[in-house]
């Protein structure tokens, strides 16, 4: 036996008046790092960005790159990463003592943010001697809580 069952329309109380997120005064911002021939050093925060009160945010992309600019006395793990919430969300790690050689690693994401949450950008050259090169960046879609 069928039943037909009549589909109501949602009352106003149901339906939201509430703007989507890119029309609630969105904005982009960024957060990088940029430095050329960087000695060695043990893990170290580069850039951070918080969201502020009455916002929210979404990571649009991520970028970290090392580029190995002088040979080291002995080759260490060296990195740069982003992480959010104690969680490393991107990562370019390096093991390579020849000049030139170079590390990439870039994703799109889509994750959230809410006010007062902070991603961190962070170095590390575990080396002896020796220089490295970084760049990492995080694209960044504000907009109102």
């Amino acid at each position: 036996m069928f039943i037909a069952r009549r589909r109501d329309r949602p009352s106003e109380a149901q339906v939201s008046p509430r703007a989507e997120w890119y029309d609630r005064n969105p904005s982009d911002q960024s957060v990088g790092y940029l430095a050329v021939a960087v000695a060695p050093h043990t893990t170290t925060t580069r850039a951070t960005y918080t969201v502020p009160t009455g916002r929210k945010a979404f990571i649009t992309a991520l970028h970290a790159e090392v580029y190995r600019r002088d040979a080291p006395t002995t080759a260490g793990k060296v990195y740069a990463q982003v992480f959010w919430s104690g969680v490393v969300m991107l990562k370019a790690s390096h093991l390579n003592a020849t000049v030139g050689s170079v590390e990439r690693s870039s994703v799109g994401v889509d994750n959230a943010l809410m006010a007062g949450d902070t991603v961190f950008i962070e170095t590390c050259d575990l080396s002896t001697g020796g220089t490295m090169d970084y760049q990492v960046g995080v694209a960044i879609v504000e907009f109102d809580a």
